[in-house]
């Protein structure tokens, strides 16, 4: 690849970085003014995500559902991972 397109490739992995972002705990949360406000990251760089609470309600059956799904999808490979160690 040559430099001019390797340059570009990486350009747009960059803009669809940062179009993401990856959330692994909350460290503050409080709501004001129609909006929950909730701050994560680490303490060199702190970063919120607001949601306007009236949209946030109403997607809240679809959220909790797909965090139903997906926890007992780790916890069943929690207690595979346990029984593997147990057996060994």
């Amino acid at each position: 690849m040559k430099d001019k397109d390797r340059i570009k490739e990486l350009k747009r992995q960059l803009k669809q970085a940062k179009q993401h972002a990856y959330v692994h705990e909350i460290k503050t949360m409080y709501c004001a003014d129609g909006e929950l406000h909730l701050e994560y990251g680490n303490s060199k760089e702190w970063r919120w995500v607001v949601f306007n609470v009236e949209a946030l309600f109403s997607d809240l059956p679809d959220i909790i559902n797909q965090v139903v799904i997906e926890q007992k999808k780790m916890q069943e490979m929690t207690l595979e991972q346990i029984k593997i160690s147990i057996t060994e």
